[in-house]
């Protein structure tokens, strides 16, 4: 007996101009050669938000993978602050932002597209009272989900590797900033469909999984201490970032169609440089999902992590070594993951978290005890693959 094809599926084509705007958050880590913060892993840290338009054009290269190129400007408010007894003055910023990238696209599914980027950044600096355009690399990845028609959503994460500059009151400073932003986009172009290659994926969402996932983090904890006959010092803040590869294991239920529940563990081994140590960081966090297609998940997320550090080195001219003991983190995040095969997954995420105050004791120039109150706040972008245990 003669056997009927299976449908042909159909994907959306991204060729052609389209523009776009996007709101985001981001975490800067500065470092400061006058107060001896010379090692990028360790710096001033600085955070605020960002918002901003982008235009850009893509082509199809193959009917899975797409190229491209693409313009952002934007307004930011990253910022670094510190006070004595008074109102917080703006010790560092980061003003307005324009970039220009080139981008690398692979479809996988119809209706979602996961892409890598890389280009040039140009920034407003403002150390002390002086100001100065800083430039330098810029690099990120992110994912696309076509909405309806010429309607398309966006989250990525951007990394900008500024290049050093010399301040005339804070030295020689060279900031890293992370960005993690959504935007939505039109296409200009008309709406066009292209035939998908592949077989339909029956992925399922009901089931234990497990993955991994590696991304950059950054990391700003406000310091404050109360000093003698000068009030109340508030630093904010000292800066961390690193690149931090994470175990994933987790549960999902689908309890309708199109919503996805579950419950989630990570954990991530320690890092360390001559001046820092993170130690091991591990969270437990429970998943709501919507499935934008049968084979894509947007999702939230939010839990309870811990995380531990010493952190050493040298600030104006006075040794400051920082032990600070484990402390529990308030987590909220997202993410999008989109099936390429039956039981494989490709993920990309977003994490914030907020510790509870915690009291350390450091030595001050002469020797003395010196108690101070550590508050830190980071995020992290990151890309992984994830399997599903069992068939579909």
């Amino acid at each position: 007996m003669p056997v009927k094809a299976p449908p042909v599926q159909i994907a959306s084509s991204w060729a052609g101009f389209y523009l776009g705007a996007h709101l985001g958050y981001g975490y800067a880590v500065t470092s400061v050669s006058d107060i001896g913060l010379s090692e990028q892993f360790i710096g001033v840290g600085g955070r605020g938000f960002t918002a901003g338009a982008l235009v850009g054009y893509n082509t199809m290269l193959s009917s899975r993978w797409v190229g491209g190129i693409e313009a952002d400007g934007n307004w930011q408010d990253i910022k670094s602050k510190v006070s004595f007894g008074g109102p917080q003055e703006e010790f560092l910023k980061l003003g307005w932002s324009a970039s220009i990238r080139g981008r690398l696209g692979f479809l996988v599914t119809p209706s979602t597209m996961m892409f890598v980027t890389a280009g040039w950044a140009w920034t407003r600096f403002q150390a002390s009272e002086e100001l100065t355009t800083i430039n330098g690399a810029q690099a990120g990845f992110g994912v696309e989900t076509v909405l309806s028609g010429n309607w398309v959503s966006r989250t990525e994460y951007l990394h900008t590797f500024n290049n050093a500059v010399h301040d005339i009151e804070v030295g020689t400073v060279k900031p890293w900033v992370g960005v993690i932003r959504s935007a939505l986009i039109y296409k200009v172009s008309p709406h066009s469909a292209v035939a998908w290659p592949d077989r339909p994926v029956r992925t399922k969402w009901t089931g234990l999984y497990a993955g991994a996932v590696v991304g950059p983090a950054s990391a700003s904890a406000q310091i404050s201490a109360a000093i003698p006959q000068q009030g109340t010092l508030v630093f904010d803040g000292i800066g961390v970032s690193a690149v931090l590869p994470t175990g994933v294991l987790g549960y999902n239920m689908q309890v309708a169609p199109n919503w996805v529940v579950g419950i989630e563990g990570e954990a991530a081994p320690n890092i360390a440089t001559s001046d820092v140590k993170v130690e091991w960081t591990g969270n437990v966090h429970g998943r709501v999902g919507y499935l934008l297609t049968p084979n894509t998940l947007a999702y939230g997320l939010l839990g309870w992590g811990t995380v531990g550090a010493k952190v050493g080195g040298v600030f104006n001219q006075v040794p400051f070594p920082i032990t600070i003991p484990r402390v529990n983190a308030l987590l909220w995040g997202g993410g999008v993951e989109a099936a390429v095969t039956d039981n494989w997954r490709l993920r990309a995420d977003f994490q914030e978290g907020v510790t509870a105050n915690v009291n350390v004791t450091v030595l001050d120039e002469n020797g003395a005890p010196f108690p101070l109150t550590v508050k830190a706040r980071g995020h992290t972008g990151r890309l992984g693959v994830i399997y599903q245990f069992g068939g579909p």
